[in-house]
C-alpha cells in the first residue's frame, strides 16, 4: 500500500453537520480506481485500531 504525505490545513463545517479535513498535498498524486492508499496527514494523529475507554488517556 502506497503512503502518501500531506500537510493538515484546517477542518470545516458543512451545512449538514458533517467535519470535513482539509490537507495539501506535498505535490501532485495520481490516484489509480482499485489500487489502495494510505493518506498520512502529517501533523495529525488518530489509531482507530485501538477503542478508547472513557476516562482514560492512552498518552
Amino acid at each position: 500500500m502506497k503512503e502518501i504525505h500531506v500537510t493538515f490545513a484546517g477542518v470545516e463545517k458543512a451545512p449538514d453537520g458533517q467535519f470535513s479535513i482539509i490537507y495539501i498535498p506535498g505535490n501532485r498524486q495520481i490516484l489509480l480506481p482499485g489500487k489502495r492508499y494510505k493518506i498520512v496527514i502529517d501533523g495529525l494523529s488518530y489509531d482507530e485500531s485501538k477503542p478508547k475507554s472513557p476516562g482514560v488517556n492512552s498518552r
